[in-house]
């Protein structure tokens, strides 16, 4: 068996992945979807009834197990996806299916089997010509799914945080006090006691189970000077939140004691250092760490405090697949995009 990506005038094929998350990281438990070979898979979602969704560069894709359905836009018809340029998933309580796209949100009813689409560029600062695009998703428990915004071409505005409201059924513009700015939003996770932290260009923030928000200080207490900044955020089912550094630190933040523990990744790619950069971070069932990088994945392992990152060898050669995005399933494998 053959997998990996190549990458020849900036054409990428990039693959999916799954295999047993408790267990070592063994070549022989891979399994290669080939069908999906040169689409860059941004994100990767199981449902709960078992499909596996994807978010690509060439539009929405659902895998049942046995085939593979495409989602393409009709002109004429309301009920479908409204673009091909989907970047991130989500699945709420009721079974709807959200797909983060330029500029716009796209939710899936898997009864009636049709989309919705609810624009959310106007709800923020960005500029017209931002293209702007959902970074991270999650919720909370008052019925609210947060959507960080960004821009594909780097303009920074403010308001970049939008939510959907699961009871008014759209999108909202997350207010805020006016002695505070929310610029883009790069990363969004949910701790175990419902409350919401993410990352935005100016700063660390947490909303609570009231939605009100609060800029978190100690963020400068995370970074060593001011060339270091914190870009991708995840809460373990302890309540610590994790986060990854532009200087290619792991840190634990205990946001109780205030606590932090850090780890460098510096060594895990030798030679590849000036490229590394984490896309998606997921704890396991015993609260290890996977982390999918563009140079490959990484696991942690919390009690013996060390790294192990994923090898395939063809021959002589190693090759290492940029990870986009992880999930695991109801069976406990971790599939990849």
């Amino acid at each position: 068996m053959n997998f990996g990506y190549f990458n020849a005038l900036l054409l990428y094929s990039v693959i999916l992945l799954t295999f047993p998350a408790f267990s070592q990281l063994d070549p022989n438990k891979l399994t290669h979807f080939s069908e999906m070979d040169g689409n860059i898979i941004y994100d990767v979602m199981p449902d709960r009834m078992g499909n596996i969704w994807m978010a690509t560069q060439s539009g929405l894709v659902k895998f049942d197990g046995y085939e593979y359905t495409r989602f393409h836009p009709d002109p004429n018809d309301t009920t479908t996806i409204s673009t091909i340029l989907t970047h991130c998933l989500f699945e709420d309580e009721e079974g709807k299916i959200f797909i983060g796209c330029l500029d716009l949100i796209n939710i899936y009813n898997p009864v009636t089997k049709s989309f919705k689409s609810l624009p959310f560029s106007q709800l923020t600062d960005f500029p017209v010509y931002a293209q702007t695009v959902n970074s991270d998703i999650s919720s909370n428990e008052s019925g609210r799914i947060y959507f960080g915004v960004s821009s594909n071409v780097g303009v920074t505005a403010s308001h970049g945080l939008v939510y959907y409201d699961e009871t008014e059924k759209q999108m909202k513009r997350f207010e805020y006090p006016d002695t505070m700015d929310i610029q883009n939003t790069v990363s969004i996770t949910r701790d175990p006691t419902g409350n919401v932290w993410f990352l935005s260009y100016n700063g660390l923030f947490k909303i609570d189970t009231g939605n009100i928000v609060h800029p978190v200080t100690l963020q400068n207490h995370l970074v060593h000077d001011e060339s270091e900044f914190l870009y991708h955020l995840r809460s373990d089912n302890t309540g610590k939140i994790w986060f990854v550094t532009s200087q290619h630190r792991l840190l634990a933040w205990d946001p109780i004691t205030e606590k932090v523990r850090e780890w460098s990744m510096e060594h895990i790619f030798e030679g590849h250092i000036d490229d590394f950069f984490v896309n998606d971070m997921l704890f396991d069932s015993a609260n290890n760490l996977w982390v999918g990088t563009e140079n490959g994945l990484i696991y942690f392992d919390r009690k013996n405090k060390n790294f192990e990152t994923f090898r395939e060898s063809s021959g002589s050669i190693e090759i290492n697949p940029a990870i986009y995005s992880l999930q695991f399933d109801a069976f406990g494998n971790l599939w990849m995009g």
